[in-house]
């Protein structure tokens, strides 16, 4: 009898070039690489890149594996240590990932979405009437004005609605962070430690912007200690949580949850929205279909309401399925060799799902470059959780995934509704923004308000926005 041989484990083929050359691509064009990559190799492919290479998988199948086998073990991010902390709910492990999302968990589910529903809203008109008022005939950025929206919205989730000269510097700082942290010297020291020092002047910008973030982060939780206020936020909801033991969060835990969610919070979901208004306005009669499923709410429709429209929700995950957000899932190192795709990945690899090629696969999404909300319509609905992940899979798919479509439907709906878009002449392109994809920083419209709505006055709670 002849015996059978074990595979031996080793790393799938992938691109030749110098793992310099690669990275170097990999950071001004992910998208044309990861294409190439997949166009010359399949669905599993290994990168070269600073420390250990990289194993890429795609599609349903492989994500199953990724996500379910007990084998693969999660590390944590050094990259995204050094940006949020290493005490947050994306990146603790075991018994502790369990006990943060427990805590967390409420907050982005049931009746806490329908609580934020109307404020989004208000927020969202009252920081589009002002963005336009002020840009008269004007470009408007895009990218600016979304994040603007959505920072306000975390912020009043995070902090409350109390508005004062503290919290004015807490969303600057917010914003400088985010934006010396994407600046391409930032990102190539997340890659390349060597350059993670103050002598390199674009570290040097985003540590001092990361400074003052926390002083503000330390401040607010020092003021709300003060307060004991019973105003139901997510920061009330950290300083009076307790372990299973009974021992409070410290600070410095929460300082982490607290970058954590205004990074993923808000970055995320004003990339989306982006990508949103931009595939909408491109076709008009998607857009008409859009403003009608809407206007049969009625002239001043419920924001609940408006979640549950399929075809809004339909645009919503299309939009997600071409350009998520963040392109790869996080790490998974295997304990031992493990067979992926017809490869016996060995123990110690490092391990990445693309969503963006996930989503892409042409058996689960035909004609996978256009744009169309129909494939999210009745019984043609990808039901795959692996086949369709723009939140990420397992037990570590993104905490405020809900949340985050939530919000995204409702101020599509009011800038579709009551605002006129109108697109630059040039295609919008993908770029690296940080971990995500977002539009390229020059995306700007012209728009002017519709006859409806009338933006309300703004209330104390959408101050933020006015601000």
């Amino acid at each position: 009898m002849t015996a059978t041989t074990e595979p031996t484990p080793m790393l799938p083929p992938g691109p030749s070039l110098p793992g310099p050359v690669q990275t170097a691509w990999w950071l001004r064009d992910p998208l044309g690489f990861l294409d190439r990559a997949y166009e010359r190799h399949g669905p599993i492919f290994t990168l070269r890149q600073p420390g250990r290479p990289l194993v890429v998988v795609s599609g349903a199948e492989a994500n199953r594996i990724l996500f379910t086998d007990k084998r693969l073990a999660l590390p944590g991010e050094e990259e995204l240590k050094t940006l949020l902390g290493d005490r947050n709910v994306l990146l603790l492990s075991g018994g502790e990932h369990r006990e943060r999302r427990r805590i967390l968990m409420p907050w982005f589910t049931g009746t806490m979405l329908s609580d934020w529903a109307d404020a989004i809203s208000r927020m969202t008109q009252v920081c589009m009437t002002k963005a336009v008022g002020e840009a008269g005939d004007r470009p408007i950025n895009v990218r600016d004005l979304m994040q603007e929206i959505t920072l306000n919205v975390m912020l009043q989730i995070t902090f409350g609605s109390h508005e004062d000269h503290e919290r004015q510097r807490l969303r600057q700082d917010v914003s400088n962070r985010m934006l010396f942290s994407s600046k391409p010297g930032a990102l190539l020291a997340l890659w390349l430690p060597v350059l993670q020092t103050r002598s390199w002047p674009p570290w040097r910008r985003a540590l001092e912007a990361q400074a003052g973030c926390d002083r503000a982060f330390f401040a607010e939780i020092a003021a709300a200690r003060a307060r004991q206020g019973s105003e139901h936020t997510i920061l009330n909801v950290l300083l009076n949580a307790t372990t299973e033991d009974g021992v409070p969060l410290p600070d410095g835990d929460i300082r982490d949850e607290l970058m954590t969610l205004m990074v993923a919070g808000h970055e995320n979901t004003a990339t989306a929205l982006c990508w949103a208004l931009y595939w909408v306005n491109r076709d008009p009669a998607l857009l008409s279909r859009v403003q009608e499923e809407i206007a049969s709410l009625g002239p001043d429709p419920d924001p609940i309401a408006i979640t549950k429209l399929p075809f809004l929700d339909a645009v919503c995950q299309e939009t997600l399925r071409l350009y998520p957000p963040v392109m790869m899932t996080l790490m998974r190192v295997p304990q031992e060799p493990i067979p992926i795709g017809g490869h016996l990945i060995p123990a110690g690899a490092v391990v990445r799902s693309s969503i963006y090629l996930t989503h892409r696969d042409p058996d689960v999404f035909p004609d996978p470059e256009r744009f169309l909300p129909e494939r999210f319509l009745g019984e043609g609905a990808p039901d795959n959780k692996f086949a369709f992940m723009p939140f990420g899979g397992g037990g570590r798919r993104c905490l405020g995934a809900n949340f985050a479509v939530f919000e995204l439907k409702i101020i599509l709906a009011e800038i579709v509704r009551g605002w006129s878009v109108a697109l630059p002449a040039k295609p919008v392109r993908p770029v690296r923004r940080t971990g995500l994809l977002a539009p390229d920083t020059s995306f700007a419209v012209r728009a002017s308000e519709r006859a409806f709505p009338t933006a309300p006055r703004p209330t104390e709670k959408d101050s933020l926005c006015a601000a």
